[in-house]
C-alpha cells in the first residue's frame, strides 16, 4: 500500500491510502510549486527558513522535537537520549553558517542559483532539477531532513519515501517547516510504500529528476538495475575506524581522554552509522600499550551506556553480538590472543582486544574491537582490501604521509577522535560535492574573440 504522510493541504489528495496514478499527480503538483515558490525565492531566502526551522528543533521543549523523541525511540528502537542526541547533531549542522558556507564552496558564489553571476570569461548560473526523490533508511534518526534541504538549497521541490523502520521524523520535519513557511513546506511531500511494491516505484521513479537514495548496498544494487538510466546519488554501505599512533599515547592521561573519545564515537547512533567505528587500531610500542588503552576505553564505555542507554536489542541482535562475545571468550580463556574486558553479561558496550589478518566487520551496537599493530603500514594492508567502504577516520598521532595515503585509499572524511559522528554540511559525503552534483551549468562567455 502506497501512503501519504505528509501533503501539502492544496495538492488536491488526502493524507492516507494513495490510488494508482496519485503519486504522478502529486509530482505534477510539487514541480507547479517548484516554479511558484521556490524558482521565485533567491538563495538566501530559503536558507533563512531552514536556519529558522533548526533552531526550533535545538528547543529541547519544541512540542514537534518532543513528539519525535518519543515516537522515534517506540518504533526505531532507539532510546529516547539518543534520538534527542542525534537531533541535536543534524540541527547543529544545519545552521546558516554551514548552509552558506557549504553552497559558496561547492559552487564557488551561492547566488548563481538566483541568476548569472560573473566569471573570468563572462557570466555563469546553476540550475538545479524541478523534483528530487528521496529514498531513506532507519538506521539514523533524523537525519532525512538533509535531503530536503539540499533540495530546496539547488530550488528543486522534494518527494520523500520513508523507511517502514523509521516514518516518523521526516513527517514532523515537513510540519515544522510549516510552522515557519507554509508555502515553502508546498514544495515537499512525504510517502511510504512497500518495497516489494514496483508498480509504486515505476510510478515514483518515473515522476523525478533525480534520485538521492540510501540503504544496504544489495538494495541499491537491485534499484540501480532496475533504473540504470536514473540520474541519482547512492548512499550505500559504507564504514569507519579509528587509528592512535604512539605519538598520541605518551602517558596515562592522554589515553584517557582518547579513550573518552573514541567511546564516545563507539557508542553515538549505536554504532550503526555509516560513519561509526568498526574497530580502533592503536600501535604498539609506545608508553602505553594498545590493552592499556582498551582498559580505558572499557570504563569509558560503560560511562557511554549510562549517560546515552543502547538501544532495544532484537532476538536477532543479540544474538549476533552474543555469538561475538561468546567466540572472543572462548579464544581468551583457551589462552589465545583474544582479550576480553568487559563483563561477560554486557552485550552492548564490549572491548576486546584481538590481533587480526583481516578488516572483521563488527555486530554493531557498540562492540569496540581494539587491534594492535606495529605500524602505518600494517594498518594500509588491513584496509586495502575493503578500500571500497572506507568512509571516515578518526585519526591521532598520524603525519602528514600517512593522511594522504587513507584519503588515496578512499577514505573520505578525517577527524579528531570523538567527532566521527558530528559531520558538518561542509563534509563532502562519500566524497562528492553533494550540492554541486545536483545542478547544472549554463555559461555566457561575453568576452570579445581574440
Amino acid at each position: 500500500m502506497t501512503e501519504a504522510l505528509w501533503l501539502p493541504d492544496d495538492c488536491g489528495l488526502a493524507k492516507g491510502p494513495l490510488r494508482p496514478g496519485d503519486l504522478a499527480k502529486l509530482a505534477a503538483y510539487l514541480r507547479a510549486q517548484r516554479t511558484r515558490v521556490l524558482a521565485r525565492r533567491t538563495v538566501d531566502e530559503i536558507v533563512e527558513v531552514l536556519d529558522g526551522v533548526a533552531a526550533r528543533w535545538l528547543e529541547p521543549g519544541y512540542p514537534l522535537r518532543r513528539e519525535a523523541v518519543s515516537r522515534i525511540s517506540d518504533v526505531a528502537g532507539f532510546s529516547t537520549e539518543m534520538v534527542a542526541h542525534a537531533i541535536e547533531l543534524e540541527q547543529l549542522s544545519s545552521r546558516k553558517a554551514d548552509l552558506l558556507a557549504t553552497l559558496d564552496g561547492e559552487l564557488g558564489d551561492r547566488h548563481a542559483l538566483d541568476g548569472f553571476v560573473q566569471t573570468p570569461k563572462g557570466t555563469v548560473t546553476a540550475v538545479g532539477p524541478e523534483l528530487i526523490g528521496g529514498i531513506f533508511s532507519a538506521n539514523i534518526p533524523a537525519l532525512p531532513h538533509l535531503t530536503v534541504m539540499r533540495s530546496f538549497l539547488v530550488k528543486a521541490a522534494c518527494l520523500g519515501r520513508v523507511s517502514r523502520g523509521e516514518p516518523v521524523y521526516l513527517p514532523l520535519y515537513a510540519r515544522s517547516i510549516a510552522e515557519v513557511d507554509p508555502e515553502l513546506a508546498s514544495c515537499l511531500a512525504v510517502v511510504h510504500w512497500d518495497s516489494a511494491d514496483t508498480a509504486t516505484e515505476a510510478e515514483f521513479m518515473g515522476a523525478i529528476d533525480h534520485l538521492i537514495a540510501y540503504g544496504g548496498d544489495s538494495a541499491l544494487a537491485s534499484l540501480r538495475s532496475r533504473w540504470p538510466q536514473l540520474s541519482a546519488t547512492w548512499h550505500g554501505h559504507r564504514m569507519g575506524f579509528a587509528w592512535i599512533g604512539r605519538a598520541a599515547l605518551p602517558d596515562a592521561a592522554a589515553a584517557d581522554v582518547l579513550a573518552e573519545r573514541i567511546a564516545y564515537d563507539f557508542s553515538v547512533f549505536d554504532q550503526h552509522a555509516c560513519l561509526a567505528p568498526q574497530a580502533c587500531f592503536v600501535e604498539a610500542g609506545g608508553p602505553v600499550s594498545p590493552v592499556e588503552f582498551a582498559e580505558r576505553l572499557a570504563t569509558h564505555m560503560a560511562h557511554w551506556l549510562g549517560r546515552l542507554p543502547p538501544r532495544r536489542l532484537t532476538v536477532e541482535t543479540a544474538a549476533s553480538l552474543r555469538r561475538a562475545l561468546d567466540e572472543a571468550t572462548l579464544d581468551d580463556v583457551m589462552g589465545g590472543e583474544t582479550r576480553v574486558l568487559t563483563p561477560g553479561d554486557r552485550l552492548q558496550g564490549t572491548v576486546i582486544v584481538q590481533p587480526v589478518t583481516a578488516f572483521l566487520p563488527s555486530p554493531l551496537d557498540r562492540f569496540a574491537r581494539v587491534v594492535p599493530l606495529q605500524g602505518p603500514q600494517a594498518l594500509i594492508e588491513l584496509l586495502t582490501p575493503v578500500r571500497r567502504y572506507l568512509q571516515c577516520a578518526a585519526i591521532a598521532g598520524a603525519d602528514g604521509p600517512l593522511k594522504r595515503r587513507l584519503a588515496e585509499l578512499g577514505v573520505t572524511r578525517l577527524c579528531p577522535p570523538g567527532a566521527m559522528g558530528t559531520p558538518s554540511m561542509l563534509w563532502h559525503h562519500d566524497g562528492r560535492a553533494c550540492v554541486a552534483e545536483l545542478v547544472r551549468w549554463c555559461d555566457e562567455e561575453t568576452r570579445p574573440p581574440g
